[in-house]
């Protein structure tokens, strides 16, 4: 798991945590304020997996966050050169001896 919750969100996490939680014991006293245990957690974690399925982040750009790789462009490839073909023998060329002919 990567990072992707930032400082201030974090703090905006933890104290709508506590809130939740405290309308537990006071107020409403409803147990729906067990739910706010879900962003305390996210905030101590610094890891939110609604982001990481959205691909959104909220923390600094050089901490590290799980993301796939952008695809890269192919790398362009060097045109591919043609052979050229060999110099006919001239009269002014030497015939081969039979020591340099191949087998």
């Amino acid at each position: 798991m990567q990072q992707n919750v930032g400082s201030v969100d974090r703090t905006i996490r933890i104290v709508a945590g506590l809130v939740l939680i405290a309308l537990v014991f006071v107020g409403p006293q409803t147990p729906w304020g067990w739910i706010g245990i879900i962003p305390l957690a996210t905030a101590f974690m610094s890891w939110c997996p609604l982001y990481s399925l959205l691909g959104m982040r909220t923390s600094a750009a050089d901490e590290p966050v799980a993301t796939e790789p952008a695809p890269s462009e192919p790398e362009p490839t060097a045109p591919v050169e043609a052979v050229a073909p060999e110099p006919e023998a001239s009269e002014s060329a030497q015939p081969e001896s039979d020591e340099n002919k191949p087998l």
